[in-house]
């Protein structure tokens, strides 16, 4: 967590002879403190009071047979209440500011950084809670939020930052990254996931990424496809492409991009040295789907594909399956959940799980598998 006693436990961490070496990964939570002005009156209290119902549902301690806590009309804590302390609450806001102010945030994380040798991995993430989180419970009544709704400007504010802080971090700590997983917003239902405006980085500060990061190879990205703006498959695809030896690439849309993101990705995105490819939860056609994974023809040894539909009349996936069993070579092929329309029918394949393709002789395993499904009247 972005927050003083966190990351000075982190920077006691990395000095410990012991403790030190055995970080591999560094998680960077996105919980924060939000303008107290905003804790009034039930809407807003659901910042960081549905986090204290979070706690009660985890210790069993109290009932909360009626709780919902991804729902607006949860009840709230009473902001009067003695367990609350809205003057500790402000001044450790305060201190949140000026930390990003100040760069003294990026200051910390560096240092700590600087100490951690092995770790590879980083995710800027929603779970589990960081300690700094209890800390801020004790002290004031509140959990830190860990809402990031598109609409809430400070709370996008601060994930932003908290991603340009852990990149700049790990590029002046020479931190030996190989993998990075921004992976937030499926605990809760008022946490949106990222947007790719949220991931364009400063010109300069870009530019600078570009050579320190060599090492990455794995990227993860959960993408908002409801809200978004400006220019965004430039702002996602220059993101992925600062990590220039990157071979393993997810990405999952949610709430499921309804063939409004994902065909114009599919014409620019170019990733020159990618070996391993997962996609999820997208509505494409059969051709632009084709033209994604041929542009990568010459490296690609692994796809999967998961929830992955094809529009009405937007062709058929025996064709798409006989075009990367003939053009790829693939070591590896996974199919889940997937679907495609046939005589006005929706026809899912497989009908749970997955199948896994390794073996020449699987392919036609799983073209004789889609083609019983889409040729079943009751499919």
């Amino acid at each position: 967590m972005l927050e003083r006693r966190s990351l000075e436990n982190l920077i006691s961490i990395s000095r410990h002879p012991v403790l030190a070496p055995a970080v591999r990964t560094l998680q960077v939570c996105i919980d924060h403190l939000v303008d107290p002005e905003l804790l009034s009156g039930p809407e807003g209290n659901r910042d960081g009071v549905d986090e204290v119902l979070d706690e009660m549902l985890q210790s069993g301690g109290h009932d909360t047979q009626d709780m919902d806590i991804g729902r607006s009309d949860v009840p709230y804590v009473d902001i009067e209440a003695p367990c609350v302390n809205i003057e500790a609450y402000a001044a450790l806001y305060e201190e949140q500011k000026h930390m990003f102010e100040s760069d003294r945030d990026k200051e910390y994380l560096t240092l700590a950084m600087t100490g951690l040798a092995n770790c590879k991995k980083i995710i800027l993430g929603d779970r589990p809670r960081p300690w700094g989180a209890a800390y801020i419970l004790k002290q004031t009544g509140y959990y830190p939020s860990r809402s990031m709704e598109t609409w809430r400007y400070h709370s996008v504010d601060f994930v932003k930052r908290a991603l340009h802080v852990s990149l700049l971090s790990a590029m002046d700590s020479g931190l030996p990254l190989r993998e990075l997983s921004i992976d937030f917003g499926t605990l809760r239902d008022d946490c949106d996931r990222i947007t790719p405006d949220m991931l364009a980085l400063p010109e300069f500060d870009a530019l600078r990424m570009r050579s320190p990061f060599t090492s990455l190879v794995h990227l993860k990205l959960l993408v908002n496809t409801e809200y978004y703006r400006g220019n965004w498959e430039t702002n996602l695809v220059h993101f992925i492409l600062l990590f220039v030896s990157l071979s393993h690439l997810e990405i999952s849309f949610e709430y499921h991009d309804e063939h409004v993101l994902f065909p114009r990705l599919c014409e620019i995105l170019c990733v020159p040295t990618l070996e391993v490819l997962d996609l999820d939860s997208v509505d494409c056609t059969e051709s632009e789907l084709a033209k994604l994974l041929l542009a990568h023809k010459n490296t690609l040894k692994q796809v999967s594909l998961s929830y992955i539909g094809f529009i009405a009349g937007g062709g058929d996936w025996v064709s798409l399956i006989h075009t990367i069993r003939d053009t790829l070579s693939l070591e590896y092929f996974k199919l889940g959940q997937c679907t495609q329309y046939s005589a006005a029918r929706k026809c899912i394949f497989p009908d749970e799980g997955f199948r896994f393709v390794q073996h020449a002789e699987d392919w036609q395993r799983l073209i004789d598998l889609i083609l019983a499904t889409v040729t079943t009247p009751d499919a």
